[in-house]
């Protein structure tokens, strides 16, 4: 089926010069239909606690303080953090408690690999989440609150928090978003 046999709506003149230049460098390209006006909700990291809070708290009071100061917010996932983007990242080097998403065994007997590529050994007193946000004997992965790299960092210690929540962005006719950098929504509408 040609490209004009295709269910798909007919391209402006910017896309058919796009697709042209596209054809003659050999690109493969897909076109589909944008839903203009159309409301993206994503879950991302939406800022950091103020107040801190040792890995040894528990999971809901980690989660507690995300609310508290962004109703609807909760810790964020490092999967959550590395999905973000245009992430509100601080001006001041802190550290932030985020929940490790093991993606991966090593090679070696006992470790483990964050989303983030931060290995985890156990064998070093690395626990995942503070061993479930319990433990403080014990080290997890945190990130910076300036660029949001993942380190690890002893669960005795007292961080920041992660918080993730929906956010909204709109998307226009060019296809592309607002520019804004969105609107944080508890409710996800």
């Amino acid at each position: 089926m040609s490209a004009r046999q295709t269910s798909q709506p007919k391209a402006g003149r910017s896309t058919r010069r796009f697709l042209l230049t596209a054809l003659l460098l050999g690109v493969r390209c897909v076109v589909s239909p944008i839903d203009v006006g159309a409301h993206e909700v994503s879950e991302r990291l939406v800022g950091f606690t103020t107040s801190t809070a040792t890995g040894s708290v528990g999971l809901t009071r980690l989660h507690e303080l995300c609310h508290s100061e962004f109703s609807g917010s909760r810790m964020c996932t490092t999967e959550e953090i590395v999905a973000s983007v245009d992430p509100p990242l601080a001006t001041d080097r802190e550290f932030a408690w985020v929940h490790t998403t093991i993606v991966a065994s090593s090679d070696h007997a006992n470790s483990l690999f964050d989303v983030t590529g931060k290995l985890l050994s156990l064998d070093q007193a690395v626990s995942p989440n503070c061993d479930g946000w319990s433990y403080p004997n014990t080290t997890t992965v945190a990130i910076t609150t300036d660029t949001g790299a993942a380190i690890l960092r002893s669960c005795a210690d007292a961080n920041r928090v992660a918080c993730c929540g929906r956010f909204t962005h709109t998307i226009f006719a060019d296809g592309f978003e607002d520019g804004s950098t969105g609107s944080w929504s508890s409710t996800g509408e």
